[in-house]
């Protein structure tokens, strides 16, 4: 219990038994990391990319409630990723230094069990066994990510296990029954008590029960249903956040509660922000007249929101784009890393094999001001040690899973919390801007854009001077939109993660990484037991903008590299190699020079390894090398056979189709250190043609052609990118350097200009050729024009002035006669023409 009893809260302040308890600080520090108090019904939020600490302290009263402990429990609840937890107790005896090491000699790995609705967790008991009698003991956990380089979410909390709340995952329902009489094993009672852990801004939370049984309807009636984020729970049903509407109450068997965020903190107990932990209670009316059997019931949490949320580091999340309908994420940044990657992974389109028919856009989260406030810790805190600032700032600054940020107050100007040891404030960067409908990414409203790469992505780099990114410990909503407009529905993977020093390297995906030049990046590759079992792997490295150096390791215990591998020292791109996984896990790349580097590196299980390699090589031919004056080049390259999986073995060359990339070469046109692209590799030329540096045509399967319109006495740079029509690989050709000749003059030197010859002669015969053309066409058909005009003018009639009036030599009014050479009279005594 929170009073002296099997709980005693806690804490690590001083207890009976004269063992002093290990205190949190830098005094206590295991393995550099500084371990974080448990508390008791308090869950606390966590994310670790390495390993992470935990205490818990047991006081109680007196030995005679030893046995209390039995009940006991530290639970690890993962949410995302994926942990190894072990536990231990530490002596009673000795000083701290050997305790701590005792302990983590005692470590026992605690198996991942399957709790109510499919959760997670790790349970560490035995502490009365681990106990015994002692008033004060603690129990060490050891958390740690099993995946390097992605990041794991749990909940840790100590809870007495008789009314311990299971977690709810979303949209997977729990039976439970209440009653004295239940048929379900080590279920019954008058409460059901659950928690909800809420970590996306944009959703709206239902939690649903469904009673069950012939006679569900009244059985429904008997049963009531709140949600509240305060620990302890409200006891009075009214004061409670979360209660079903009039409209919900059960007519049909069943109960709702609505949950929504309350942004303005209209209401204790209501999610102001997440991450939120909400606790459910189901509970039986008073006086309520149960069934024989009690009441059986189904109860779900169901999240749903106009954003799905990417967590950092997390697996690629399978979505599907239907043609110009978006799909929007939220991904969750809670680094304050140098900057995070969003990649969309796209299937190969023949129709849009450059991926202009889909795009993404990205809105970073907003800064808003908000208050610090004091906060008055709790009584379990109270009890905790505190004598330190170091002590008394890890008390503080627990990451607890109620949507605040906590700030321990050493002196700093914090606005609201003057004069108190420790501030929170709420955490709504992002926020708000989710939930606005108005508000969402899209071809009006963003602030970056992914940029297709040569892999089949679309790659959104955001760096913290970009985007207001977050602080550490903070949670910062970048908004998502991927939207199609191929004609059918587009399967696609997409996923963030912040670039940290070591990042995970997924097999079978391309990851393209931006970073500073000067700086060092470590990859791992999964451990062949993840990686389907396979003791090789296909490694490549493209080095897309930027100078880079590639080494490799094995990994040992403490996750460092301890001996080299196939890699070492290896300056610029590599073709796919085939190495041994345990020889190669960690992969270390490093930047050169001030301006930022670009890479693309991926690791394939040899079966599902494609690639395009020119056959006989990657040459490109300049066939009128010597007579390209004239600003005209012809280029011819050898074909790119697609080889791998599923592919025959001579290779196939009858899905291939090419483009062809020229500039003026960069290395004698600009300066040397203007970051450019690598001519080299597919991502740079890529890059240079989207940085309008570079001119692309497409050539389709022709593998001559020649380019015109080239400038003279410039030297241009060439080169050839072969692409898969239908897998999407693609590679670069050697790239070829022409110097454009002016046209060549016998003799040598810069041709004269001639006058009379060059400017006067050429006018004068255009001039001479326009008026030929003049007197032998255009003026003869200017007088048959205007003659006809008046032959037609003369057949209408009218008066003596009229030409051609209505006599009887002219004919009638719809009679026409061409008049004659001789003469023709209109009217006695005149005449039209008469020879003489």
């Amino acid at each position: 219990s929170k009073d002296g009893g099997a709980g005693g809260g806690g804490g690590d302040g001083g207890g009976g038994g004269g063992v002093a308890p290990i205190a949190s600080g830098v005094t206590s520090m295991i393995d550099g990391v500084t371990p974080s108090m448990v508390l008791l019904d308090v869950p606390l939020y966590n994310s670790v990319d390495g390993i992470k600490y935990f205490l818990y302290t047991s006081r109680i009263a007196d030995s005679g409630a030893a046995a209390e402990r039995d009940r006991l429990q530290v639970v690890v609840t993962l949410l995302a990723g994926d942990l190894k937890v072990a536990s231990s107790f530490l002596d009673q005896d000795g000083d701290k230094e050997e305790r701590l090491r005792n302990a983590l000699r005692k470590m026992n790995r605690l198996e991942r069990v399957g709790g109510q609705g499919g959760a997670r967790i790790f349970v560490a008991g035995g502490f009365h066994e681990g106990c015994g009698a002692a008033l004060v003991c603690q129990a060490l956990l050891k958390v740690q990510n099993r995946r390097p380089g992605r990041v794991a979410d749990f909940l840790v909390m100590a809870a007495d296990r008789a009314t311990r709340a299971p977690a709810l995952m979303g949209g997977i329902p729990v039976r439970t029954c209440l009653g004295t009489n239940c048929k379900l094993a080590n279920q019954g009672g008058k409460v059901a008590n659950f928690q909800f852990f809420v970590n996306n801004p944009s959703a709206r939370v239902n939690i649903r029960i469904a009673c069950e049984g012939k006679s569900r309807v009244e059985a429904c009636k008997q049963v009531m249903l709140s949600a509240d984020t305060r620990q302890p729970f409200p006891a009075n049903f009214g004061e409670r956040a979360y209660l079903p509407s009039e409209a919900a109450e059960s007519t049909q068997g069943a109960l709702e509660v609505a949950v929504k965020l309350d942004m303005e903190r209209e209401k204790q107990g209501s999610c102001q922000s997440v991450p939120c932990m909400l606790f459910v209670r189901a509970e039986l009316r008073p006086g309520a007249l149960l069934p024989s059997d009690g009441v059986e019931f189904e109860i779900v949490a169901a999240a749903q929101g106009a954003y799905t949320l990417l967590l950092d580091g997390d697996e690629p999340m399978a979505q599907e784009a239907r043609p110009s309908r978006p799909q929007y994420f939220l991904f969750d940044s809670r680094l304050a890393s140098s900057a995070l990657t969003i990649v969309a992974q796209l299937p190969y389109d023949r129709v849009d094999p450059h991926a202009d028919l889909v795009s993404m856009y990205v809105l970073g989260c907003a800064q808003r001001e908000v208050k610090w406030e004091c906060y008055n810790y709790s009584k379990d805190e109270l009890n905790m040690e505190r004598s330190t600032a170091d002590a008394e700032k890890g008390v503080c600054e627990l990451e607890r899973a109620d949507g605040f940020q906590y700030k321990f107050n050493t002196g700093l100007r914090l606005g609201g919390c003057d004069g108190c040891a420790c501030c929170r404030r709420i955490i709504k960067r992002g926020i708000a801007e989710a939930r606005s409908v108005a508000d969402y990414p899209s071809a009006e409203n963003y602030q970056l854009r992914g940029v297709p790469n040569s892999r089949g992505q679309l790659v959104a780099f955001v760096t913290r001077g970009d985007l207001n990114g977050a602080a550490a410990g903070t949670h910062c909503y970048f908004r998502i939109a991927v939207i199609s407009h191929r004609l059918k529905a587009m399967p696609f993977s997409i996923r963030g993660f912040d670039l940290r020093r070591e990042v995970a390297l997924p097999m079978n995906e391309p990851l393209e990484v931006l970073m500073k030049g000067g700086e060092t990046r470590t990859f791992q590759l999964p451990t062949p037991a993840v990686s389907s079992g396979t003791t090789d792997v296909v490694l490549s490295l493209e080095v897309c903008a930027g100078k880079v150096v590639l080494n490799s390791g094995s990994v040992g215990n403490a996750g460092v590299a301890v001996r080299p591998g196939k890699f070492s020292g290896i300056h610029g791109g590599v073709e796919p190699t085939l190495v041994q996984l345990r020889d190669n896990q960690k992969l270390e790349v490093q930047g050169f020079g001030g301006n930022a580097v670009s890479f693309l590196l991926q690791a394939d299980v040899p079966t599902a390894h494609r690639w395009l390699e020119p056959k006989p090589n990657r040459t490109i031919w300049i066939e009128n090398a010597e007579a390209s004056g004239g600003g005209a080049v012809t280029l011819a390259w050898s074909p790119a056979l697609l080889f791998g999986a599923g592919q025959p073995t001579a290779g196939r060359k009858d899905a291939v189709e090419y483009e062809v990339f020229w500039m003026r070469d960069y290395l004698v046109q600009s300066s040397a250190d203007q970051p450019r692209g690598n001519a080299s590799s597919a991502c740079g030329l890529y890059k240079e043609y989207r940085d309008r540096i570079a001119t692309r045509i497409h050539t389709k399967n022709q593998r001559r052609v020649e380019v015109r319109e080239l400038e003279p006495d410039v030297m241009y740079l060439f080169n050839v990118v072969a692409r898969s029509v239908r897998t999407g690989e693609s590679t670069a050709y050697e790239a070829a350097r022409v110097f454009v000749k002016r046209r060549a003059i016998v003799g040598g030197g810069v041709p004269k200009i001639s006058l009379f010859t060059d400017r006067l002669l050429p006018m004068f015969t255009l001039c001479v050729l326009l008026g030929l053309i003049w007197w032998k066409f255009v003026l003869p058909m200017m007088r048959t024009s205007r003659r006809s005009w008046d032959l037609e003018m003369s057949s209408r009639g009218g008066s003596a002035r009229s030409w051609g009036g209505g006599g009887s030599g002219g004919g009638g009014a719809s009679s026409y006669f061409p008049p004659s050479v001789v003469g023709m009279s209109d009217t006695p005594g005149g005449t039209y023409g008469q020879l003489r």
